[in-house]
């Protein structure tokens, strides 16, 4: 979606329940800056490498001393200059999700989700598959010994509590989040009988540790 659009749908969803996740393009510095301004609060950045790239989106998120983003007087994210002591406060808002989604970034996987300030980091297995050489079959066992073996190493750092490991390891693969498109392709009743692979795992971290993986 272009900004504009992202601004429309932020507007349409302002005084519901969900907290909508924009995805940028690219772990871009302007690109997150304007998407902040326009009122995102929470980022998912794709094809996120290494702690280094993580650090950077860190950075980009956070104004200075803690990061670079550019400072404006009259965003709508601050309610066009209304929201009080807005900039001091804006950091404790923001949720900063990282997307690995190559056999390289998974290899740095412990190091992304031990960068201070990343929330979570969702691995994608279609661009997975893709990387492992298998296009198109997120399911190849390749792909799901890559990603079983991920969430492994992230219970041998310690990162997280073994139930939350074991429900990842046993139920995580079947559940799915299907776009809207593939929903109306498929139809309602046939979702049920689509490749039965999510298009993203999501591993919540707090406190620097795997709390959660859904």
């Amino acid at each position: 979606n272009e900004l504009s659009m992202v601004q429309h749908q932020l507007h349409a969803m302002q005084g519901g329940t969900a907290t909508p996740i924009v995805r940028s393009p690219w772990n871009d510095m302007v690109m997150i800056k304007r998407y902040l301004d326009i009122g995102a609060q929470s980022l998912l950045l794709p094809y996120v490498q290494d702690a280094n790239e993580a650090k950077q989106a860190v950075i980009s998120i956070n104004y200075p001393q803690q990061g670079m983003r550019g400072v404006a007087g009259g965003a709508r994210a601050m309610g066009y200059g209304r929201i009080k002591d807005y900039h001091k406060n804006a950091a404790k808002e923001l949720c900063l999700l990282v997307q690995v989604e190559t056999r390289k970034a998974m290899g740095n996987l412990d190091a992304i989700a031990e960068v201070e300030g990343v929330d979570g980091v969702f691995i994608g297995p279609a661009d997975l598959a893709a990387d492992l050489g298998h296009l198109g079959h997120p399911g190849h066992p390749d792909v799901q010994a890559a990603i079983d073996g991920a969430i492994r190493a992230i219970k041998a750092a310690g990162k997280a509590e073994p139930a939350a490991i074991q429900k990842a390891l046993w139920d995580v693969k079947h559940k799915g989040v299907y776009g809207d498109i593939a929903f109306i392709k498929q139809g309602p009743a046939g979702k049920e009988s689509a490749q039965n692979v999510p298009s993203v795992y999501l591993i919540t971290i707090k406190d620097g540790k795997v709390a959660k993986l859904d």
